[in-house]
């Protein structure tokens, strides 16, 4: 069985190497000679010692991974005790090299050596590497690094088999789990008064890789998810990188369910769907009622705004649960055009026709989603708000606050006035009546066969990160932040009948 561990999947780690004042990912400037240690395990005589032996490469410190038993099992639900990392850190240097995106059948691919990999017991308790990245082979992260920029680094494994904390059931591959590890990771177990993770008794390193920014992740992610049918167990499809959640579900099993409160919320706001398409069919006071109103008045043009290339590139520059938390801290939604920009990183991929057609599924997608939910690949945990110090740790934090979050209020926020001056906004700017813009996106769309159903995962992860939206906010800034009214304004932000008018004017 192949793991992957992303060098920020355990946030107690990150909590640490931030009150020592260190960095997960350190350029060692050599030039002048080396002026420091490290860390307390990597002094200055053993960065000399793997000082590289020519000027095409660039010596840097990572913080790889720490002791579970210091640390507690990462965001996946692994597990690495501190007597396994101790055995098994050279494996590194013996099996591993520096790829970029997991790209590691071809050692002749690799753009940069693992030179040094140890565990340290009795400090940090936490394994940490040196590595020489080639300049030539990877000039683009060599000149991240120099601009201060975070590097994000992910290291891979095989492990024979892996052990239920709960029952010690031991399996091959995912589908292979129990009960516990298949629907209850990383929860809380009363019958075993323990928290069910995997633990990895007998790890070989053989890979650490320079991977996209997480943004990125999701979107290769959500990419996989559109996919057809794959069934295959790998962490790979193509150059597609596979998550440990969506190569079991493309075993069979699964790790990732709407947890309860997303439930209540999805609930709610496919009543809301339900209630104004049945109102709008059987009722002559369709334009009087307010909870049509609140759906089907207003709140859908103010849910119309795009983003520019600068708050694109700052939203997309940070974690997604550091932007995902400070958008909820300001009530604030993205639109269905921006949430495609955002996965994407394309400016105007909201002209394709693929997202028109996605737009036509948008109605009627959380009805959609409670009535198959059982069966659909589940995405919303991607797009769930991370913690306080996990976002104050995020290096680009403070360039999303200054060119996004100080307009994203403006533009996505769920509060009655902004939304009320985007609608006048919009308004004066579309020229266009509902009917006449419903034509135009359906026409638009018809170009586009949705064979695979790309389009309608594409609504369905929309829809997704709208639920998860809607409990971030209210877990940050309380259940009076979250009123009926607002359910409705979600689902009625989905409105294809007045969509699209943002390419108007």
């Amino acid at each position: 069985m192949n793991k992957i561990i992303y060098q920020d999947s355990n946030e107690e780690l990150m909590r640490s190497v931030e009150a020592n004042g260190e960095a997960m990912t350190t350029l060692i400037e050599m030039d002048a000679g080396v002026k420091s240690a490290a860390s307390s395990m990597i002094s200055r005589d053993l960065l000399e010692k793997y000082r590289p032996e020519d000027d095409r490469h660039a010596c840097i410190h990572l913080i790889a991974m720490g002791n579970s038993d210091q640390y507690g099992f990462n965001r996946n639900g692994d597990y690495f005790a501190g007597d396994v990392l101790e055995k098994n850190a050279h494996t590194f240097v013996k099996y591993g090299h520096v790829f970029r995106e997991h790209r590691n059948k071809d050692p002749k691919k690799a753009i940069g050596s693992i030179k040094y990999a140890a565990y340290d017991p009795k400090g940090m308790q936490r394994v940490e590497l040196i590595i020489h990245l080639d300049k030539d082979k990877a000039e683009e992260e060599y000149e991240m690094a120099k601009s201060g920029s975070a590097l994000n680094f992910s290291m891979s494994c095989k492990v024979p088999n892996d052990r239920c904390s709960c029952c010690g059931n031991e399996a091959k591959s995912l589908s292979g789990y129990c009960d516990h590890l298949k629907s209850h990771m990383g929860q809380y177990m009363p019958e075993f008064k323990k928290y069910a993770f995997a633990y990895n008794d007998q790890p070989k390193f053989f890979d650490i890789s320079v991977v996209k920014t997480p943004a990125d992740r999701i979107a290769r992610h959500l990419e996989y998810l559109f996919q057809d049918g794959g069934k295959s167990a790998s962490a790979y499809n193509g150059d597609i990188l596979v998550p440990s959640v969506v190569a079991a579900e493309a075993e069979g099993v699964s790790l990732d369910t709407f947890e309860l409160d997303e439930r209540l919320v999805l609930e709610k706001m496919a009543d809301a769907e339900d209630y104004v398409r049945d109102l709008a069919k059987n009722s002559s006071n369709f334009y009087t009622d307010r909870r049509a109103h609140n759906a089907y008045g207003t709140y859908p043009y103010s849910m119309l705004e795009k983003m520019s290339s600068v708050e694109l590139e700052a939203a997309r520059a940070v974690k997604p649960t550091t932007l995902f938390r400070e958008l909820a801290k300001k009530a604030c939604i993205l639109s269905f055009p921006a949430f495609c920009q955002y996965i994407t990183g394309e400016e105007n991929i909201t002209e394709a026709p693929m997202f028109k057609k996605a737009a036509i599924c948008l109605p009627d997608i959380f009805s959609t989603i409670k009535n198959v939910m059982e069966s659909v690949v589940p995405c919303i945990s991607s797009f769930r708000a991370g913690s306080e110090f996990s976002s104050e740790c995020d290096p680009k934090r403070s360039d999303l606050v200054q060119k996004f979050m100080d307009t994203a209020e403006d533009k996505f926020s769920m509060e009655a006035e902004p939304v009320k001056r985007r609608v006048v906004t919009i308004i004066i700017k579309s020229g266009a009546s509902p009917q006449e813009v419903h034509d135009e996106v359906v026409k638009s769309a018809s170009c586009y066969n949705d064979a695979d159903g790309s389009a309608l995962k594409l609504a369905s992860a929309y829809g997704q990160y709208q639920i998860g939206a809607v409990c971030d906010i209210r877990d940050i800034l309380g259940a009076d932040a979250v009123s009926d009214d607002v359910y409705d304004m979600v689902a009625g932000a989905n409105s294809v009948m007045l969509y699209d008018t943002y390419g108007k004017g």
